[in-house]
Formats: C-alpha cells, sequence, structure tokens
C-alpha cells in the first residue's frame, strides 16, 4: 500500500509540473462532476428496475388474458383486462421517458466539461 501511495503521490507531482492548469481544472471540476453523474447512474438503475418489473406486469396480463380467454369472455371481462394493460402500458411509458430524461442530463455536463478540458488545454499551449 505504500508503494501504491508513493506511486500516485509522484504521478500527481509529475502531472502538476507538466501542466499546472489541467491538473488544477482536474483536481478541483472532476470530482464533483464524478459525484453528479454517480447519483444519475444510480437513478438511472432505478428506474432501468422499474421499466423490467413494468415489463414483467405487461406480460403477466398478457399471459393471463390469453390463458384464461373462456373465463374473460364469458364475464364479459375484455374491459377490466383491456385497463388493466393499458394502465401496466402508461406506466412502463411514463418510467421509460422519466429514463431519457435523466440518461441525458449527463451529456451537457460531460459535453462542458470535455470543452473546459481543451480549452484550458489550448489556453496553456497558446
Amino acid at each position: 500500500m505504500g508503494r501504491d501511495l508513493f506511486t500516485l503521490a509522484a504521478l500527481v507531482a509529475v502531472m502538476a509540473w507538466q501542466d499546472p492548469v489541467m491538473s488544477l481544472f482536474s483536481i478541483i471540476v472532476v470530482p464533483p462532476a464524478m459525484l453528479v453523474l454517480r447519483k444519475l447512474i444510480k437513478r438511472i438503475r432505478t428506474i432501468a428496475h422499474h421499466q423490467f418489473t413494468g415489463n414483467t406486469r405487461i406480460l403477466e396480463t398478457l399471459q393471463e388474458t390469453l390463458q384464461g380467454v373462456r373465463i374473460v369472455k364469458a364475464f364479459t371481462l375484455e374491459d377490466s383486462m383491456r385497463a388493466r394493460f393499458d394502465a401496466h402500458v402508461a406506466e412502463l411509458e411514463n418510467e421509460s421517458n422519466k429514463w431519457a430524461r435523466v440518461a441525458y442530463r449527463s451529456s451537457p455536463l460531460m459535453e462542458a466539461l470535455g470543452g473546459g478540458l481543451s480549452w484550458g488545454a489550448s489556453l496553456v499551449r497558446w
């Protein structure tokens, strides 16, 4: 562990020596950006789980309807099964829209960081 810590300290020193502006930028800006991305990834995992369970509910309703089609027809349950199916589809659509909103939040952050890094590098070289 001591050797790895010493290697890390030496690499940080070399980074600061060769490009001080870029290393300062990476030490100040990158950790908060990674925390934001970690939070977004957790939300995406939660939403993906909800989408998976929504898909299974839709398949469950479809399977129940197909296996018990005689009972559904005998008791005229078509409307209630259709309403149940439509509710599950609406939930899944809502989760898909939520996933799209959360997933595309990271693009502006990454582009800003990429632009900032290239801007900082060009400023130092200039």
